[in-house]
């Protein structure tokens, strides 16, 4: 399960106001995903750029970022692009170049990563529970359209933004953010 394209560019936009421009490595598999993720960040005023990789020429795709004037990177889950291997190679790209890596997962975002949105397992499973008994109770399943997790989880790493030269509004992360990184 993904979070929403729309959450994920708001998120985005509400970390990094003067980021205009985020980067999708992307797998012919995941192109879908990334149009979404196109169309959101046009609604919020963020230039999405979608750079496609079979995930034989991560290296170049990262370079790509850079030739595109991409001011971060979003990482979408896609397991033709992403490893241990290539998300240490983004990352280190983060951090050497001064933008962020945004993520779908905490564990990334402790290694690392600028923030990211995750889904939350138990909560999947009962808007899922949901979603059955709609079914079950006669609801049409072509009728319940694309179904986004409600419930996700937030996390940044603050040391990260320090490394980046990123300020953090404190405001824009709220409580029940996972934090990493700072002084615990």
């Amino acid at each position: 399960a993904d979070v929403s394209p729309k959450d994920q560019i708001d998120w985005i936009a509400r970390l990094q106001p003067a980021g205009k421009r985020v980067g999708v490595l992307h797998s012919p598999r995941t192109k879908r995903t990334v149009e979404a993720i196109r169309v959101a960040g046009a609604e919020r005023g963020v230039e999405v750029v979608a750079i496609e990789d079979d995930g034989t020429e991560f290296a170049k795709a990262v370079d790509t970022l850079l030739q595109k004037g991409c001011g971060s990177a979003l990482m979408i889950p896609d397991a033709k692009i992403y490893n241990q291997t290539s998300i240490q190679h983004l990352l280190l790209w983060g951090i050497r170049q001064k933008k962020p890596v945004w993520t779908f997962s905490d564990s990334i975002v402790k290694s690392g990563a600028m923030a990211g949105l995750d889904c939350d397992a138990q909560a999947i499973g009962r808007q899922t529970a949901e979603l059955v008994v709609k079914v079950l109770d006669g609801t049409p399943p072509s009728s319940l359209g694309v179904q986004y997790p409600r419930q996700f989880g937030r996390a940044v790493n603050d040391r990260t933004a320090e490394m980046i030269g990123l300020r953090l509004d404190e405001s824009v992360i709220g409580q029940g953010t996972l934090r990493f990184g700072g002084q615990q």
